[in-house]
Formats: C-alpha cells, sequence, structure tokens
C-alpha cells in the first residue's frame, strides 16, 4: 500500500468485496519515499477499518549508491517482507495496484514481483488507469483521483551518486513548496552543479510566468541554492534519472 491512486482503490475495492477484517494493508516505509503518501496510506488504512501493518524498507545500499537496479532492489526488499508479514497473519494473497497502462513503462521492479508471485488484479482484469480513476471515484477517492503519481526520491539524483537525508530533505520540501504554488505534477531534479524544475507540459507557462518563477527562485535562495532551472520540456513519464 503505497498510497497512490492505484494502491488506495484497490485497497477500498477489497475491503467492498471481502470486508476490512479480512483485509491486511501492508505499508513500506523508507526515508526515500514521499511522506505525504505514507501519511494518507495510514490515514485511508484506518478509515477503511483495515488492520495495518507497517515495515521499514529502507536500505543502506540505495541510499550509498543509488544504483542503476535501484527499484529492483526497493521492490523486492518490501514484497519480501510484505509477503512474511501477510504469511504470519494467514493471508495466502499478496497484491499490488500496477495496471495495465503501467505495462508500457519502464519498470525495474516488475521482476521482483514474478520472482515473489505478487499479483496485480487490475493488470489480471484488463484495468488501465482511466478505469481505475472510474472505479476510485465509485468507492469515494474522490481526493486520488487527479492527484499526479509520486515516484521515489531516489529517481531525482542521478545514479551511482550517494544520497544523504539532507538531500532528500531539500528535494521533498521544494516540492512540497512547488505543489502549494499550484503544480500538480513537478519534480525537482539534482544535477551535479545545478537543479531543474520538471513540470506537466501544461504547466510550463506557469513554470515560467516572471511571477512564479521569481518566488521559486526566492524559495530556492533561501536554501542557498542559486543555480536552478527550469525544464523547457517538461516532465517525461517513465524517464529515470540515468536517462536524463
Amino acid at each position: 500500500m503505497s498510497g497512490g491512486l492505484d494502491s488506495s482503490t484497490l485497497l477500498a475495492f477489497c475491503v467492498s468485496v471481502l470486508g476490512s477484517e479480512n483485509v491486511l494493508a501492508i505499508i513500506g516505509d523508507a526515508s526515500y519515499m514521499i511522506s505525504d503518501e505514507i501519511e494518507y496510506a495510514k490515514n485511508l488504512s484506518v478509515k477503511l477499518g483495515v488492520c495495518v501493518q507497517e515495515i521499514d524498507v529502507g536500505l543502506d545500499e540505495i541510499l550509498n549508491g543509488n544504483p542503476s537496479d535501484r527499484c529492483y532492489l526497493c521492490k523486492f526488499n518490501i514484497f519480501s517482507k510484505a509477503r512474511i508479514e501477510a504469511e504470519k497473519k494467514g493471508f495466502k494473497y499478496l497484491f499490488d495496484g500496477s495496471n495495465t497502462d503501467d505495462l508500457v513503462e519502464k519498470r525495474l521492479g516488475d521482476k521482483a514481483k514474478l520472482q515473489l508471485n505478487i499479483e496485480s488484479p487490475f493488470v489480471v482484469c484488463n484495468i488501465n488507469k482511466q478505469k481505475v480513476r472510474n472505479l476510485a471515484t465509485e468507492l469515494g477517492l474522490h481526493e486520488r483521483v487527479n492527484r499526479a503519481s509520486a515516484t521515489c526520491l531516489m529517481t531525482r539524483f542521478k545514479t551511482g551518486r550517494a544520497v544523504s537525508l539532507s538531500d532528500l530533505q531539500i528535494i521533498q520540501e521544494a516540492e512540497n513548496f512547488l505543489k502549494n504554488l499550484g503544480f500538480n505534477l513537478v519534480r525537482v531534479r539534482c544535477f551535479d552543479s545545478h537543479y531543474e524544475i520538471q513540470t506537466s507540459v501544461n504547466d510550463i507557462g506557469k513554470l515560467n510566468s516572471q511571477e512564479v518563477w521569481q518566488k521559486i527562485k526566492n524559495y530556492f535562495q533561501s536554501k542557498d541554492i542559486n543555480k536552478v532551472y527550469p525544464s523547457s520540456t517538461g516532465y517525461k513519464f517513465g524517464c529515470m534519472q540515468e536517462d536524463m
């Protein structure tokens, strides 16, 4: 349970079909995950009356070197620990919220799902992202329907470099600031000599407006960061930092 649209919708649907007493929400937490998403996952699980098991899934090898196979390492660790917790509580099936649209993206963690026999009901039932949104609306998850996807903070950094807790904090706080300015889909990428802000293509004009950009520059300068630039091409789904 990541707290995103897909896993939240899947959890709510399972509860509607099976009853909350027959569902377990397993939430993996790590310093490089989006804290707001984790908090939402916990709150929704409690609201639905579901038993929640929170597990620490952070890996030092990811922080220390941001390896190119980090998604595989992370997913394998999450699903391995989740499998143990599920079996402890007598649950035979372990689901994730992947939908059919995810199949066309570069998802390095899918190998771990296959190895650990994690099932994806939305994929099995040929449900794409739009159908997930429709289902979320039916289930009353209106606050999640149009929310942009969130990805692990390690994707904001080049592979092969160590990432400190301070680095992660800078990125998360900056993205929260930008979301408060009205940017729904936004990424703050850290390069060797500068930071780059990526938004949806539709928001590039807003990002480059004099008034908004001045607010952004003032924010970063208050954090002693002077080299920050807007992306001219916008955010590209499925683009990992090693591709940048």
